[in-house]
């Protein structure tokens, strides 16, 4: 949104380099009525949050920082075999674009005190695609697709139906092979979102998708991911039913497709001014401008910032606390809960197990059609203990777990 008037401007000096102030008395008008049109909200209400600053949003941040499991290592596995254990050992959800070929072998050497989000990165390159980050979970997605998708994701988020704004209690889920449509509908009645208009690529694809869960997030992120697959988003307005429209073109139609508005007040500050100035340099074509200048040490600072998407998620970035401390490895595995997923050859998932727990695999012994016997085991919350029995049961092997190694062996007939 413009405004006709054209206030005069100073420095701020010592506060924030690089911002102008209007002080007119039209500009500070023109800045509530902005306020109130642009963030959707009467007066006396609050302002909406961030995207980026839900609490899974800032839980995500603080974790990418984190050293990855894998640092200092070799990575030589299947990729879904990685992802079924990311969230696992690093506190990280990874969505998988449809798009992304699965059935890859990661080959890849991991530099000491590499961060969990250089190693996605890496990751992707690999894969011959990047990295989106929509509320709580990273999404690998083909190239030149993840600034649209993010977009997608805000424009959701901030859309007139607060609905798409509220975390859902339990989310939803499906099993192996459900196909796109099932999903679809699931999230809708999940959600309590309006039936949107119908789309022919969801109802005639003859797609099945793998088991997930997409829990502890929003409406608004669940749908970005479901659809962005299929190069579409969903539209709300608070005039028109739903509609979910193609992706790309509607994000290039934008009259500047990767710029998006939000007021910021307090965090500016609380950002300080070398990361401040860091920021400005990184991203130069950023518009910047202070709406309401204060008239007492009460009244709260607005900016208006004009900026990408990945912009405004790297200018809250910083407000994220630092990431926990990871447990020490010399902990005992007996202590550890487990939830995730283990897919495919039973030998390759015993290795994986045993680099998770720091201890030596002994499975010298093992018959061929036994080691490479395909097996498909999801599970939550569990010792160590339950999961050797689960993996027990589905392998057909007797597993142990002791000190220092973790022992399988053909049951006894």
């Amino acid at each position: 949104m413009t405004f006709n008037a054209t206030p005069t401007t100073h420095s701020i000096g010592t506060h924030l380099d690089h911002i102008k102030l209007p002080t007119t008395r039209w500009a500070c008008i023109a800045a509530l009525l902005y306020t109130c049109l642009f963030s959707n909200f009467t007066l006396g209400q609050s302002p909406p949050t961030h995207p980026y600053r839900t609490p899974q949003a800032i839980a995500l941040t603080s974790q990418l920082r984190s050293i990855a499991s894998d640092a200092g290592s070799t990575i030589e596995l299947p990729l879904l075999d990685w992802l079924s254990t990311s969230n696992t050992r690093d506190l990280v959800p990874i969505w998988l674009d449809r798009r992304i070929p699965s059935d890859v072998t990661l080959k890849l050497t991991i530099p000491e005190n590499t961060s969990i989000e250089s190693l996605i990165h890496s990751i992707a390159n690999e894969l011959h695609a990047e990295v989106a980050i929509v509320d709580r979970y990273v999404a690998i997605v083909p190239n030149e697709t993840a600034p649209a998708m993010e977009w997608a994701y805000w424009s959701n988020f901030l859309a007139p139906n607060p609905t798409l704004r509220t975390p859902l209690k339990d989310g939803i889920a499906w099993n192996d092979g459900t196909d796109t449509q099932t999903i679809w509908n699931s999230f809708l009645k999940s959600s309590r979102l309006p039936t949107p208009s119908s789309s022919p690529l969801l109802e005639t694809t003859p797609d099945i998708w793998r088991a997930f869960q997409l829990q502890q997030t929003n409406p608004a992120a669940i749908a970005t991911l479901l659809l962005s697959g299929f190069d579409q988003h969903l539209l709300i307005t608070t005039s028109k039913t739903p509609t979910i429209s193609p992706l790309r073109e509607a994000f290039r139609n934008q009259p500047n497709p990767p710029n998006v508005n939000f007021l910021y007040s307090s965090e500016i500050p609380k950002i300080g001014k070398t990361a401040w100035q860091a920021w400005r340099e990184r991203w130069p074509n950023a518009t910047v401008q202070r709406i309401a200048e204060p008239k007492s040490r009460n009244t709260t600072e607005t900016w208006d910032i004009l900026a990408p998407v990945a912009a405004h998620r790297e200018l809250v970035s910083s407000l994220a606390p630092p990431p926990q401390k990871r447990t020490p490895t010399t902990k005992s595995p007996t202590s550890r809960r487990f939830s995730g997923r283990y897919r495919g050859e039973t030998l390759r998932i015993l290795e994986n197990l045993s680099q998770q727990l720091g201890l030596e695999l002994d499975a010298n012994n093992l018959p061929e059609q036994l080691a490479r016997r395909e097996i498909d085991l999801s599970f939550q919350n569990l010792s160590l203990e339950e999961l050797l029995e689960k993996l027990s049961q589905a392998s057909e092997l007797q597993l142990n777990a002791t000190s220092k190694t973790l022992s399988a062996t053909p049951k006894l007939p």
